[in-house]
């Protein structure tokens, strides 16, 4: 059984600035290769991105983590309540991906995690 439940609001180690930032459980599933593996939502960041309209995302939709992963960069239980459903099409996408081989999981710290999509995004756009 998982520590984390969906719905459940997290406050995080964040990256400098973004100390207001807050995680959401939005799904949590066994697998049994990887262990538990937790889908996240993260509001609050400011994650460069050139396709978003202003070059910057304040809201990453969907990230799956390792649940030791998700241990690491959690600080405290802040909220409980209703799983955004805007992770919904990110989901599909991934485990399609995942059960193809061709996808993971994070097993870095969410902020480690957001600095990677970041220079991913980068790197795409040139």
């Amino acid at each position: 059984m998982s520590q984390f439940q969906p719905g459940q609001v997290w406050t995080y180690h964040t990256r400098p600035g973004e100390e207001d930032s807050r995680l959401t459980v939005v799904k949590v599933e066994p697998h049994d290769k990887v262990g538990t593996i937790v889908h996240i939502r993260v509001d609050g960041v400011a994650q460069k991105n050139p396709h978003a309209p202003d070059g910057v995302s304040r809201v990453i939709h969907h990230t799956p983590f390792a649940a030791e992963a998700l241990q690491r960069s959690v600080i405290e239980l802040v909220g409980d309540g209703p799983v955004p459903g805007s992770f919904e099409q990110g989901y599909a996408i991934w485990k399609q991906a995942f059960d193809s081989g061709k996808g993971g999981v994070f097993t870095i710290t969410v902020a480690e995690s957001i600095t990677f999509c970041e220079e991913v995004l980068a790197k795409a756009r040139k």
